[in-house]
């Protein structure tokens, strides 16, 4: 067994010029290739001549020579179409199936060449050959169709786009403007390092939104099977192997789109209050000892920290729901020490199980029958399905299946009663080692669902997803009164409802300290608002240059982590010398000075889908193509510094007056700022007050009002978890007598767990509170 762990080790850590990893590559490359090829433009299907239409309680039908089509409008504000009952089939994605059978306002008339569905929020115009033309209530073309077609199993479904459009989300892309490339949709460990060029990675969700003047389009393609977004020319190619052809629209504005797919496919959970503080972490804190030392580390400079993360060393012999005998023999302790400084523990949980008679919960998976299986000769349920991963020999909790979640969640109670905080889930796109080929099951490996026996092909981008849900509902069970803190490598539509995913293996480059931004902002147009890489990335050695801009812009993402392989230089704060401890001690100081601000965006995420992290296309979808700055909210502007050696950055702030968030030095239109080392340019809106903390007070922080923008601000804040509504506060402010004037009002009183309240001007000047 050491043999296999060592070379289970060196296998995480094989380089480029590797013979074994080289070939795994090129078959995977071929193989990827392959499917990635041109879709025919000559069908072997399409819907054929329009029969009929009728209207429905929830939509319309229309009947095609070959094909029907379903219409239904959601209570969530979107528009559904299903292709031959594709909308009764089950989803994945959809939190409430009920949301697509609720009565609607419908009419439906015939149109010159065709038929015209008016609902509540968008109508639909359906050609007689099958295409669909989407108006917003202005209307306004937002998307066009064109009539699908089917290949056997296979469906092609093409978007038609104009030459200003911009494509953003399809998960875990690190790119913000999609357009130019194709791009797969199959989860993946991509077998080591990654950079932002490489496709697929580990989420990709089929959910993008297509922007224009008007705001935005949203489409949820609704099929968790193998398939391809291509957009290589000027539309959007749909193309899945199998699997139900069933999209769900939302027009409006960029907010609105978001409000609406959350609402469908499930709001975000907040994650804890301290979940927004700075999170320490590396595969290679192997004892209880090295974890005391980090954290004694943090707190003799004075340096806050939040949590620290334990990869797969923490285990016994990499076994889930475990603690190493040896160099964890006590972790109840370790938990209860780490609290006396308020610094939670969060463990990694792997998704498969050592396949090894003297493991308990192998046992009980085994003798409950909750684990993957191959077929057997008749297709019925075979052999247990076994692969190759940091245990070894390797079986894997079957996650579709309700009664193994409601098994696996259970499990949690070993992490629970010792008080551990927070779980990170890894190799669950699902992943096993190979030297070559997918690294993933079997395609023909049956799941058992609540709907049938599947096979992996159609659950394969699912199974990630369901073990979120598993490891969520058995947290909710055991601590109810508690917010799971969970964040996952891989998932799919609706993750969010369970938590946040990170960059995973992201390569150390100046390239993939662009695409950490890229990346998170993709995945907030796909429903994710919490995100963040691993800072100064995963595998390599970053310069001090490097490590100290990706930390700046870390302090501005929401998952604010440091974390790394065993084999690189140590990555604390301090390791870093002298000359660079300080600009991290200041991107550490200013994250929790703004702690209120981003509990609020966090809650704010969870009640409307709204991400922390925006593009400018926010507030200026003429801005849609640009991700060199972004928003934080509606009101603060972060600038960062992404080039290797910039000694200065030209920002263009969007319509209005801009405060310097240090200086409070104000700014319009284009800047150019010099920036040394320290220097990340955050900007406010004239007018706006951002909540911010000292001393446990709740500081406002005040940008003084022009003439253009509405001033003004809020709070929504807690006890820092559970499920009670939060308590609001709005602000206003006012120029009185050459004095900022601020007014409180409480909309909703809840815990408030400040000391007292005061309230700074940004650059100076008399303020009070009214």
């Amino acid at each position: 067994m050491e043999g296999i762990r060592g070379l289970l080790h060196s296998a995480k850590l094989i380089g480029p010029a590797n013979s074994l990893r080289a070939v795994r590559f090129a078959r995977r490359r071929d193989r990827v290739d392959r499917r990635l090829a041109p879709v025919p433009r000559t069908p072997r299907r399409t819907p054929g001549r329009l029969r009929d239409a009728r209207a429905t309680a929830t939509g319309a039908v229309v009947d095609f020579e070959d094909a029907r089509l379903e219409v239904r409008f959601p209570r969530t504000g979107q528009v559904s179409l299903g292709w031959e009952g594709a909308l009764d089939e089950p989803s994945y994605a959809v939190l409430d199936a009920g949301s697509l059978s609720e009565p609607s306002t419908v009419s439906l008339s015939e149109a010159d060449d065709g038929w015209r569905v008016v609902g509540p929020r968008i109508t639909l115009e359906i050609t007689t050959a099958g295409a669909v033309t989407f108006l917003d209530d202005h209307g306004r073309v937002r998307r066009s169709d064109e009539a699908p077609a089917w290949d056997g199993a296979g469906w092609t479904l093409r978007t038609q786009l104009t030459e200003g459009n911009t494509v953003h989300g399809l998960g875990g892309r690190a790119r913000w403007d999609l357009r130019g490339h194709r791009y797969r949709c199959w989860n993946t460990d991509p077998g080591g390092a990654w950079l932002p060029e490489d496709d697929p990675l580990y989420v990709t969700t089929p959910v993008y939104a297509v922007l224009d003047d008007h705001g935005a389009a949203h489409c949820l393609v609704d099929n968790p099977c193998p398939g391809t977004v291509d957009l290589t020319r000027d539309e959007v190619v749909a193309s899945f192997e199998s699997g139900p052809l069933r999209i769900h629209v939302s027009v409006g504005s960029l907010p609105e789109t978001l409000d609406a797919y959350t609402a469908l496919t499930g709001r975000p959970t907040p994650p804890p209050r301290w979940a927004l503080g700075y999170h320490q972490a590396r595969w290679g804190y192997n004892s209880a000892q090295a974890v005391r030392e980090v954290a004694q580390g943090f707190r003799d400079r004075g340096l806050p920290l939040s949590a620290v993360h334990v990869d797969i060393d923490h285990m016994e012999r990499f076994r889930n729901f475990s603690f190493g005998e040896q160099d964890w023999a006590d972790p109840g302790r370790l938990v209860d020490d780490l609290a006396g400084d308020d610094v939670r523990l969060v463990v990694i949980v792997d998704a498969g199980l050592a396949r090894d008679d003297s493991y308990p919960t192998y046992r009980e998976a085994a003798a409950r029958d909750h684990l993957c299986r191959l077929p057997d000769r008749t297709g019925d349920d075979g052999p247990v399905l076994e692969g190759v991963v940091w245990p070894g020999r390797t079986v894997f909790p079957d996650f579709t299946n309700p009664e193994a979640r409601r098994w696996w969640g259970d499990q949690f109670v070993f992490y629970t009663d010792l008080g551990v905080a927070g779980f990170w889930h890894d190799m669950n796109e699902p992943s096993c080692f190979a030297a070559w080929g997918d690294p993933t099951f079997p395609l023909a490996v049956r799941h058992r669902t609540e709907h049938g026996t599947v096979d992996h092909r159609e659950l394969h981008n699912v199974y990630g997803l369901q073990m979120c849900r598993a490891s969520y509902d058995g947290l909710r069970s055991l601590q109810p009164d508690r917010r799971p803190f969970l964040f996952s490598r891989s998932g799919w539509a609706g993750s969010q409802r369970y938590g946040g995913h990170w960059s995973g293996d992201v390569e150390t480059a100046w390239s993939s300290l662009r695409g950490s931004l890229d990346q998170c902002l993709g995945f907030g147009m796909s429903g994710v608002g919490y995100y963040g890489p691993d800072i100064g990335g995963f595998t390599g050695e970053p310069s001090p240059e490097l490590f100290t801009r990706w930390f700046q812009l870390a302090s501005f993402l929401p998952f604010f982590r440091t974390h790394c392989a065993w084999h690189l230089p140590r990555r604390e704060p301090w390791e870093w010398g002298e000359e660079v401890l300080p600009h991290l001690r200041g991107a550490l100081d200013r994250r929790y000075r703004l702690l209120p601000f981003w509990y609020t965006l966090a809650l704010e995420n969870g009640r409307t889908g709204a991400p922390y992290v925006r593009p400018l296309a926010w507030c200026d979808p003429a801005r849609r193509a640009e991700s060199n700055a972004f928003l934080l909210g509606e009101d603060v502007l972060v600038a960062p510094v992404l080039q290797e050696g910039a000694t200065s950055i030209v920002v263009d702030l969007p319509t209005g007056t801009w405060s310097h968030g240090e200086t409070g030095e104000r700014f319009s239109g284009r800047v150019d700022l010099a920036v040394g080392p320290g220097d990340t340019p955050w900007f406010v809106r004239a007018g706006a007050i951002i909540p911010t903390e000292e001393d446990g007070d709740l500081v406002l922080l005040v940008a003084p009002p022009d003439d253009a923008t509405p001033p003004g601000g809020y709070l929504l804040t807690d006890a820092g978890d559970g499920w009670d509504d939060p308590h609001h506060e709005r602000y206003r402010v006012e120029e009185t007598d050459g004095a900022l004037v601020v007014t409180r009002e409480v909309i909703h009183q809840g815990d408030f767990p400040f000391g007292g309240v005061t309230a700074r001007a940004l650059g100076g000047g008399e303020i009070r509170l009214g």
